[in-house]
């Protein structure tokens, strides 16, 4: 598997995921339940892809990229920033 379909994957389940978020300002009475049941599974299913997709890519670039602390202090940064900033957000 290449890196392009990675990043199409995490793209595809990052659009899902935004979906899923505006679904909340609809008015779920204007749609059958058929639609929401299955809107529901789907957009589910993609946030846990999502999470799934980005950690593999981010243990990957880990295990065979640089390992100068430079490189390790990067992607320490990268994840403190998105558990302190971006989670609560």
């Amino acid at each position: 598997v290449c890196s392009s379909d990675l990043d199409a994957v995490r793209g595809i389940a990052m659009v899902l995921v935004i979906a899923a978020h505006s679904f909340l300002v609809c008015n779920p009475q204007k749609f059958s339940e058929f639609f929401l049941s299955g809107l529901w599974l789907l957009t589910q299913s993609a946030s846990i892809a999502f999470m799934f997709v980005s950690g593999m890519i981010m243990t990957y670039l880990m295990l065979t990229g640089d390992q100068s602390p430079p490189s390790t202090w990067r992607f320490f940064r990268r994840g403190l920033f998105l558990i302190v900033v971006i989670h609560p957000v």
